[in-house]
């Protein structure tokens, strides 16, 4: 990244990703007692493989260095807009998702639980060696089947990805969304200024319940916390007309639903019962969960060489965003209210809409 002139695109983290740090080696025969490589995994902008243990549990390794020719169109390569878009990447903080678990289980958010490795130049990696040799990668749990030890995802036996939560809906009004507990996720999602919170970015832990089962969120990949926002261009990019998505992790969102527009489908499923107390009282929670002490001891996790560069602003970012959270949720409840989606199922079912009066 162009740490010499970075006035056009912002200072961004530069720094961070310039800065060495120390981490474990990753030995693929030896952790969680062994491991195979199942496939690669998908994703725009960075490298990935997944993984499996003798138990059959699943894992993730994914590069901390991002890609910028997979997340731009074919015309742009090779091209200045490449190299733009590339050098933006330093929005992202690269050890941002280090430093997530410890403030979401004070929230009582579900969570994965990424450690820093280095993955060695290792023939074990077989097809995969030549672009994951030498490079630094979270290591992580990946939240699917049976995950009953794990009080992290909800101590669940059965994780399902978002199409088949959708599927159980249709099949059976029985089986339910805890759409309080994605309001507090939500929630915790706009605390980190995380704002890639697209349908496939949520994995569900299901539970037996009355008749029926109940889904819970759990989030993944938080490559996207912290995302700032510095520079000329970027300073026009995330005005309210144009991309709000991009406004940044600061000490205050300037328009609350235009930095969730990745979100926009996924609230409106998942989000459509919980009134406005509701969610001024998921955020007075949150206020009172999120201490300083959590987030002091959360950011102090990162290598030393790294808190010293970013730890106090991101501590201060933070604390002040508590301090808005009922803000946002107010504004984006009355946003969603707006137009609402009620969604029903296959099986037969009664729908009574009461006219209040002309407006409501």
């Amino acid at each position: 990244y162009d740490t010499e002139s970075p006035g056009r695109v912002g200072e961004n983290y530069r720094q961070a990703w310039k800065t060495k740090v120390e981490v474990p080696v990753f030995d693929i025969a030896r952790e969680k007692g062994g491991l195979e490589i199942v496939k690669r995994g998908g994703g725009q902008q960075t490298r990935s493989l997944r993984l499996e243990a003798e138990n059959r549990k699943q894992y993730v390794l994914r590069s901390v260095e991002k890609y910028a020719e997979k997340a731009i169109p074919d015309e742009l390569l090779s091209t200045v807009g490449e190299d733009l878009v590339q050098d933006q990447i330093s929005a992202s903080h690269p050890y941002a998702a280090y430093v997530i678990p410890p403030l979401a289980e004070a929230a009582q958010v579900y969570h994965t639980n990424p450690k820093l490795v280095y993955i060695p130049d290792d023939p074990r990696f077989g097809e995969y060696r030549t672009d994951f040799a030498n490079t630094l990668a979270l290591f992580e749990e990946r939240p699917d089947d049976d995950w009953e030890e794990a009080d992290f995802f909800g101590n669940s036996k059965k994780i399902v990805g978002t199409p088949d939560v959708l599927e159980e809906l249709y099949d059976d009004n029985d089986n339910r969304i805890d759409q309080l507990w994605v309001l507090k996720s939500r929630l915790f999602d706009m605390f980190i200024a995380d704002w890639d919170r697209h349908d496939d970015q949520w994995r569900w832990a299901s539970f037996k319940d009355s008749g029926g089962r109940i889904f819970r969120p759990i989030p993944r990949d938080r490559d996207q916390a912290f995302f700032v926002n510095q520079g000329f261009i970027m300073n026009k990019v995330k005005r309210k007309w144009a991309m709000p998505k991009f406004q940044g992790f600061d000490y205050k969102f300037s328009y609350v639903p235009g930095f969730n527009f990745n979100a926009r489908y996924f609230d409106r499923d998942f989000l459509n019962e919980p009134s406005m107390q509701d969610w001024i009282n998921t955020a007075d929670s949150l206020q009172q969960r999120l201490t300083d002490e959590v987030i002091e001891n959360a950011i102090q996790q990162w290598p030393d060489s790294i808190y010293q560069i970013d730890g106090e602003e991101v501590i201060a970012k933070l604390k002040s965003q508590r301090t808005h959270l009922k803000e946002y949720a107010i504004e984006h409840y009355l946003f969603l209210s707006e137009a609402v989606n009620i969604r029903g199922s296959d099986k037969k079912e009664y729908f009574l809409a009461e006219r209040l009066d002309d407006e409501r």
